[in-house]
């Protein structure tokens, strides 16, 4: 059976404003890599990674900062993927997005956030807009139709390989872990961690998910009114 080496994560600053939006680049690789933890990243704290499926383990700090994915009981992922991908509902993992969303603020004792619809559209229609995560750029949130001087918004992108989810046990929701995946890979980077665990009332979140051939390039928008 084939495996990958390993899974690294490089986390590149293509920053909207300063380092307000991070975008998060994953990356086929092998490398040995040292485990750190409570880590600085232009000037973001990491915060504890948690995860049903993975674990992380990562090298240098800020601009250098590199985090390599693993499965949480093994060294390496499958190369085959198409089982896969071919187990994926669209349906249900949109179905528990802001369900799993919700339950990784709730583990950190924040207020649940609510699904706006004008942010999935757009964050939607920016997914399908990515030609390739490695040159991924942000939207322009000042053309949002929902900017306004009273609120802010702000926006994060990633993508999950299949190949990442090849170790995912048969007992387990495949749909279900997807969707955790995406808020487990984001947080990894703590600029990206600092939309998920904004302390907010009222927040408010955007899915746009873009299921291509090998991975799933996923765009999040956040507003706070």
């Amino acid at each position: 059976m084939n495996y990958l080496i390993s899974t690294s994560l490089i986390l590149r600053n293509k920053s909207f404003n300063i380092i307000k939006n991070t975008i998060l680049l994953i990356l086929v690789t092998s490398a040995c890599i040292c485990h750190s933890q409570g880590f600085i990243y232009h000037g973001y704290t990491s915060i504890p990674f948690s995860s049903d499926v993975w674990r992380v383990e990562y090298k240098g700090s800020g601009d250098s900062l590199i985090g390599v994915i693993y499965p949480k009981n093994g060294k390496y992922f499958k190369m085959n993927f198409i089982p896969v991908r071919d187990k994926i509902v669209k349906e249900k993992v949109q179905s528990y997005l802001l369900p799993s969303f919700n339950q990784f603020r709730k583990e950190h004792n924040l207020s649940p956030a609510t699904e706006n619809k004008v942010l999935t559209e757009k964050a939607t229609e920016w997914a399908k807009q990515i030609p390739h995560i490695m040159t991924a750029e942000h939207s322009n949130l000042k053309q949002h139709p929902l900017k306004s001087k009273s609120s802010h918004l702000s926006e994060g992108i990633c993508s999950i390989p299949y190949t990442q989810l090849t170790m995912v046990p048969d007992s387990m929701d495949l749909n279900k872990i997807l969707a955790d995946c995406i808020y487990d890979a984001l947080s990894i980077c703590p600029a990206h961690a600092k939309h998920l665990v904004h302390n907010c009332e009222n927040y408010e979140i955007g899915f746009g998910l873009d299921y291509r051939p090998t991975e799933v390039v996923v765009v999040l928008q956040y507003r706070q009114p």
